[in-house]
């Protein structure tokens, strides 16, 4: 009869398992969590373990010697400690945690989520802490203000749509001898960009003499105005159009764009398909900073010619979500 060897790294992923697996039908994803007493976890921090050592020592000593006084001061431990208890589930109790939005990174990078943090019972929070899983720790503390965000970044290494880990939220206040803990799981996602390689764009662009004129906020010949777009470079506003009381507008110029600046998958793809969306991605960013305008070329999905940084998250969004 075979011998079934449980490993301690077995034994550990299939606790772990099971552990996400009950945390999950007792806190699901959402939008908006408000921590309670079922969302609440609390337990001694190592100074707590080390103040009821010292507990147990001085009621040792109160009761090997009969002395008064010891059994005073362990007594007062005990309710300093249990009270510390009451304050820190409070100061947890009530929190509300929503989404706000988040930000697009790039392969090897963070992506951010940014969170509002307000109080459903309208009492303070002091000293909480934030963080995903293996991730550095924001600390806040919600006194004034009935609502306050919180960024937390996150590092990524696969392109693609990036599903957010639960949230760690934490806090040891008022005497840092208990600390109170949730594990919330908010439905938050950001794009992951490919990662750029250095590549020389003239030799994956054809050449060619034939193109097109294409207004934009650099150029050859002045076209003309247009009205201010969230977005838009503050450089080429029209400041006295705003100082004359009318509506903001952008300057336009005409300038001649080879047709050739589209940026074809196929002319990129030489067998690795990761490698290929890291150049693209290259291109589009260098050509963004040089003001030209660009399209792009995928096997099931094109985009036209433009330019501006609302082109180039859209181009860089076709390449993070392409397969």
């Amino acid at each position: 009869m075979a011998k079934i060897i449980v490993t301690p790294s077995a034994l550990r992923a299939f606790a772990q398992a099971r552990y996400l697996q009950w945390l999950s039908k007792r806190m699901p994803k959402q939008r908006e969590h408000v921590l309670n007493q079922r969302k609440l976890f609390i337990f001694p921090t190592q100074q707590g373990f080390i103040f009821l050592l010292v507990c147990a020592l001085v009621l040792i000593s109160a009761v090997n010697y009969q002395n008064n006084l010891a059994y005073v001061v362990v007594f007062f431990m005990l309710s300093l400690l249990n009270t510390s208890i009451l304050f820190t589930f409070i100061n947890m109790s009530g929190l509300k945690l929503g989404v706000a939005d988040s930000e697009a990174g790039f392969v090897g990078k963070h992506v951010a989520f940014r969170l509002t943090l307000s109080s459903s019972s309208k009492r303070q929070h002091h000293q909480l802490s934030l963080s995903f899983k293996h991730a550095d720790k924001t600390s806040i503390s919600l006194v004034q203000a009935n609502t306050q965000r919180v960024e937390l970044t996150a590092p990524v290494s696969k392109r693609g749509v990036y599903q957010a880990d639960r949230v760690r939220v934490e806090s040891t206040y008022p005497l840092g001898l208990i600390r109170c803990w949730s594990w919330v799981d908010l439905e938050m996602q950001a794009l992951v960009y490919p990662k750029p390689i250095s590549c020389d764009i003239k030799s994956y662009i054809a050449h060619a003499d034939e193109g097109e004129l294409h207004s934009s906020f650099q150029g050859d010949d002045f076209h003309g105005f247009r009205a201010y777009q969230p977005g838009d470079s503050l450089r080429q506003s029209h400041w006295p159009s705003l100082a004359k009381g009318q509506p903001l507008q952008q300057k336009q110029f005409l300038s001649f764009v080879s047709q050739t600046n589209t940026l074809d998958f196929s002319q990129f793809h030489h067998g690795n398909i990761e490698e290929t969306l890291s150049k693209i991605c290259y291109a589009a960013i260098t050509l963004n900073k040089k003001n030209e305008p660009f399209g792009l070329i995928l096997p099931n999905a094109a985009i036209g010619i433009s330019s501006g940084e609302k082109h180039l998250h859209q181009v860089l969004a076709a390449l993070a979500t392409f397969k």
